[in-house]
């Protein structure tokens, strides 16, 4: 299996939003889960927060344990944090020209 990055409040969290993925993979189809989605793909991903007040907690730890994606979002970090957290995911890359960035608020 393999080893991912990821700065999370809590990877116990997983099971409950593992919980909340499905939910919402369910009863909001048009969404689709866009990082779940793009992941299955094919899509090598890194997501992270792009304000303090917005991750799930429970939903980080779920995309980075049971789906492996990289995520740097800690639910009422500084945005000083946050605003490293964003350089660390796009830095992270060393073919970063490679790909395309996408973001999504």
């Amino acid at each position: 299996m393999q080893d991912i990055n990821y700065d999370i409040r809590d990877l116990s969290l997983a099971e409950q939003g593992q919980r909340r993925i499905e939910w919402a993979l369910q009863e909001m189809p048009v969404l689709q889960e866009l990082a779940v989605t793009l992941k299955k793909a094919g899509a090598n991903l890194v997501l992270c927060a792009s304000n303090p007040l917005s991750p799930q907690d429970d939903v980080a730890a779920a995309l980075a344990d049971r789906y492996k994606i990289p995520v740097y979002a800690i639910r009422g970090e500084s945005t000083e944090t946050v605003a490293q957290q964003a350089g660390i995911s796009i830095w992270s890359r060393e073919d970063i020209e490679d790909y395309p960035i996408l973001k999504l608020d």
